[in-house]
């Protein structure tokens, strides 16, 4: 398969966002952990990672739901399926996040929303 080149900046603005999102998250967190009983930075850090590399896959999912779309009523289905497939995936990480004590919720929510900050990247870019 091979990767579009609207794909491949998606998923190069989601590693720059990943950065940007573990040092401002990283310091936010040490500023509140002070006041208030928030996630662990290593539990931040690992939702963060956690989220940020679904966010990634679900580029490829959606590039692969796209091309499927574009084809016969069979492949539309397919597609149609690639929708739950990658909704599932993120309820589930979110519910793997909530029950697991090294996994941080913020981190992961916050990773998981540098799919939307990377294709918002995209449009302001004008690419």
């Amino acid at each position: 398969m091979t990767v579009s080149d609207t794909a491949k900046k998606m998923m190069c603005l989601v590693g720059v966002h990943y950065i940007f999102a573990l040092s401002l998250g990283l310091g936010i967190l040490q500023l509140l952990s002070a006041k208030f009983q928030i996630e662990t930075p290593s539990a931040f850090a690992c939702g963060l990672t956690l989220g940020a590399a679904l966010s990634a896959a679900k580029i490829m999912l959606l590039q692969q739901s796209i091309a499927r779309s574009l084809g016969s009523v069979e492949q539309t289905s397919a597609a149609a399926m690639g929708f739950l497939i990658r909704n599932a995936l993120t309820a589930g990480l979110l519910i793997l996040a909530v029950f697991v004590p090294l996994i941080g919720v913020w981190g992961t929510a916050l990773g998981l929303v540098l799919l939307q900050t990377s294709a918002f990247g995209i449009k302001l870019r004008g690419d």
